[in-house]
């Protein structure tokens, strides 16, 4: 075996330990179910959903709860069943942003009406849909 083949196989090993798994896929995208979260480098603390099939498919995320430190929301324990019915300690929860050109801040809205769950223990993931709280909309305006 040849050290291109060894890297490759150390990328694609790396590649499957990072991917989490949308069963359902995300609404409006039910046939990709592969993601991987990236670091933006260029504007933290977002990070980048990126599908690992589509390299022209990725979306904006923050975690929930660094953008909006008060954030409560209920979900049924069926929709979680999906992604292994992990205990609250075991999940991250993101919202999808839509940025802004802004060179100084970070801006745009939040979907704070849907946001992102992802089971750390078996890297499953799911966007719920937040049906009984009105509270919060799929266009929350942020700026940090």
């Amino acid at each position: 075996m040849n050290t291109s083949e060894t890297n490759l196989d150390s990328f694609e090993k790396e590649l499957r330990d990072k991917t989490i798994l949308f069963p359902l896929g995300i609404p409006g995208f039910p046939t990709h179910h592969r993601f991987v979260i990236v670091q933006n480098t260029e504007k933290a603390p977002l990070f980048w959903l990126q599908s690992v099939d589509d390299d022209k498919l990725g979306f904006a995320i923050i975690e929930a709860f660094r953008l909006k430190k008060d954030y409560e929301f209920e979900i049924e324990e069926t929709d979680l069943i999906s992604i292994g019915s992990p205990k609250e300690n075991e999940y991250v929860v993101y919202f999808i942003l839509f940025l802004h050109e802004d060179s100084v801040k970070i801006k745009g809205e939040a979907n704070m009406q849907a946001p992102i769950i992802i089971n750390l223990k078996n890297k499953l993931g799911r966007q719920m849909i937040i049906r009984n709280d009105t509270q919060y909309s799929e266009a929350e305006s942020f700026e940090i």
